[in-house]
């Protein structure tokens, strides 16, 4: 029987019932990682603990562009789930056009790009808003 309610709820369920020290397996740097669901865990509560002494509230949102298949996606989405912050994912590929319609039309508070690539290639568009970076 699962006996949680919240999607991130399956963080704790999972360390109970089925610890695994490799419980998400990812391509990284040219070699594959692993990390525990007990690492998922707790980076996910610390990033949750940075986003509410920042001031954001439930509800607010998060745009996030990240990198496919990357472990931090999965426990910044979690970590939002903990804040009760709604992520907003946009893909990579997407256009500078697309990102500020996005960004515009969710009223996000704050925009996390994978990396300083995506950062550099979104910046301009960044700019003609009021996210915070």
């Amino acid at each position: 029987m699962i006996d949680f309610t919240r999607v991130f709820d399956i963080l704790d369920y999972q360390q109970k019932k089925y610890p695994q020290a490799k419980a998400i397996n990812y391509f990284e740097q040219e070699k594959w990682k692993s990390i525990s669901i007990q690492d998922i865990s707790a980076k996910s509560e610390i990033v949750a603990c940075w986003m509410i002494e920042r001031g954001f509230v439930s509800g607010d949102r998060i745009a996030v562009l990240p990198k496919m298949g990357s472990a931090d996606w999965l426990i910044f989405d979690f970590a939002c789930q903990q804040a009760g912050l709604v992520m907003v994912p946009i893909h990579p590929t997407a256009s500078q056009e697309e990102i500020k319609f996005i960004l515009d039309e969710t009223e996000a508070k704050m925009c996390v790009m994978a990396d300083q690539t995506l950062y550099e290639r979104i910046l301009p568009t960044l700019e003609k808003t009021t996210v915070y970076l």
